[in-house]
């Protein structure tokens, strides 16, 4: 049964599923939603830039909310702009974009804009991209979430609430999300049955830390790591975001949704192959510590089956990890990383100037 609506008017910013339960959530309390926007879809060859797009349109039919489409994400184009005119509402709450919010924006809501943000370590020091996705690949065991007022700037306005949430080792990108759509949405909640909480929203001390952006091919394999170690990199991988990813020479790209710890044993096999093949098209590869289990797995190659013997090509993580970072550095902004981010960086890449040498791996893909 739904609540009674509250009175607080809501204009929300959505493009992504997560986004979605957390709407559905807060409208179940009664929340007073005036009107949703969303993003138009992308084109195929765009998809990855915007993980987990969904279409607002329909979930905004079916609840009877207003909608508005934008073409431009960051919300710049004159045509986008002039669509909000006629709104009236107290409070912007960003549910599901991944850009910032103009201030032009911002300035016609009476309440000003929420959004929320989280890491293993908090906002304070989980500032940045991606930090769901780097929290089960680290396997961290806590994710604190918390809302705050928007500003100009990324993730450093006033703190409102926080709610921290447990992480378990079978937890995935999916239920992470989950679990964090839900703990937004209690929050968001509190904000609009007591207004006054915007007032006593406290400011953000530092240091302050990032987490960096990851990008689709960030995302391959290193056959050499545990069976732990790659389950836990597909699990922060999975649907909405691109996979984990792996090649077969003269084969093309296959993206593994899904694959777990199957057997630990020293073996002479090459790191990457495959060693069995099930009735049922799930395989074993061999990895630095045993045969993991791959059970879901998708083919550019429509042709591809999995064969013993197949040589799965990838990548070192070292490789991947200075990637990443020297990318986040080349930016020129002053974002230290996330302390987390500086002990994989320690375990992995202890030298900067390190060769790195793949055993069995290819490194030029």
């Amino acid at each position: 049964m739904t609540a009674k609506t509250l009175d607080a008017r809501l204009l929300v910013l959505c493009t992504v599923r997560a986004g979605l339960d957390s709407l559905s959530a807060v409208l179940q309390h009664g929340a007073n939603i005036v009107c949703v926007v969303g993003v138009a879809e992308p084109q195929e060859e765009a998809r990855d830039s915007i993980s987990g797009w969904a279409d607002i349109r329909l979930f905004a039919l079916q609840h009877s909310i207003p909608f508005i489409e934008v073409q431009d994400y960051t919300l710049r184009a004159t045509d986008d702009r002039e669509k909000f005119s006629s709104l009236d509402f107290d409070l912007i709450w960003v549910a599901g974009w991944q850009r910032l919010v103009p201030p032009w924006l911002m300035s016609l809501a009476k309440w000003g804009a929420i959004g929320a943000h989280g890491s293993p370590d908090g906002i304070e020091k989980g500032r940045g991209r991606s930090p769901q996705n780097w929290a089960i690949l680290m396997g961290a065991d806590t994710f604190a979430v918390s809302i705050f007022r928007l500003t100009p700037e990324v993730d450093d306005g006033a703190v409102i609430a926080t709610q921290t949430i447990p992480l378990n080792p079978w937890d995935n990108i999916a239920t992470s999300y989950k679990k964090v759509a839900l703990a937004v949405a209690n929050l968001v909640i509190g904000v609009v049955r007591e207004p006054d909480l915007l007032t006593r929203a406290t400011n953000q001390e530092g240091p302050f830390f990032y987490y960096p952006k990851r990008i689709p091919s960030d995302g391959m394999v290193d056959w050499s790591m545990t069976q732990r170690e790659i389950w836990s990199h597909c699990n922060a991988l999975r649907h909405p975001y691109p996979g984990l990813r792996t090649q077969v020479d003269k084969g093309g790209l296959i993206k593994i949704w899904s694959c777990q710890p199957f057997k630990s044993e020293q073996t002479s096999s090459a790191i990457g192959r495959i060693e069995f093949v099930f009735q049922d098209g799930s395989f074993l590869v061999t990895c630095g510590d045993g045969q993991l289990l791959v059970t879901e797995y998708e083919s550019e190659a429509l042709s591809w089956t999995p064969q013993v013997g197949c040589l799965l090509l990838g990548r070192p993580f070292s490789d991947t990890l200075r990637e990443i970072i020297q990318r986040h550095e080349s930016l020129g902004q002053h974002q230290p990383l996330a302390p987390r981010i500086q002990a994989l960086w320690a375990r992995y890449c202890p030298s900067l100037d390190e060769s790195s040498e793949a055993v069995g791996q290819e490194n030029d893909h």
